[in-house]
């Protein structure tokens, strides 16, 4: 294992036959291990796969600074009740301001079985707008699965996450 920008990466050469994947679960690293950076550790693994893993420390104060924010995490939080967690997320769009293509990107968003609460125009010219989608997702891996799909069609030039704490109550 080596940190790497505040982060921890195994380079494990794949998975061990038989185990299940460790992606959103913690990693408790029990004393001793020769390591001393990751000697009693908590690592919240964001990635496992064949190809190895990524996490990030979380009992640990990070001294690096990230070179990009971590945009796939979402601000969880949790309602009462026996239903599906739901997360609210805004993602900022620029697209061609052209008949239809609106429509198509709020249909690209219902065909991932996402929600859309709310659409805030922010910038419109003749050839391109740009807006604030306000989205209902399921988790991380649901909002990227969202974004990708937005992100492919033809006439958007754009998709990222949005972060305005003060535009929220």
């Amino acid at each position: 294992m080596q940190p790497v920008g505040g982060r921890a990466r195994w380079q494990t050469g794949g998975m061990i036959p038989g185990t299940s994947p460790t992606k959103g679960r913690l990693l408790v690293a029990t004393p001793p291990l020769e390591d001393a950076n990751f000697d009693r550790t908590v690592i919240f693994v964001l990635e496992h796969h064949d190809e190895g893993a990524i996490g990030v420390v979380i009992n640990r104060p990070s001294y690096e600074a990230l070179d990009e924010p971590l945009d796939r995490w979402i601000d969880l939080h949790w309602t009462d009740g026996r239903h599906a967690p739901v997360h609210n997320v805004t993602v900022d769009v620029t697209m061609s301001n052209e008949k239809g293509v609106l429509g198509r990107i709020c249909t690209l968003i219902g065909e991932q079985n996402a929600n859309i609460s709310d659409l805030h125009f922010m910038d419109r010219k003749p050839d391109f707008y740009r807006l604030l989608i306000d989205l209902d997702v399921r988790d991380a891996e649901h909002l990227h699965a969202v974004m990708m799909a937005v992100e492919a069609d033809s006439d958007v030039a754009t998709v990222q996450r949005f972060r305005d704490l003060d535009r929220r109550p």
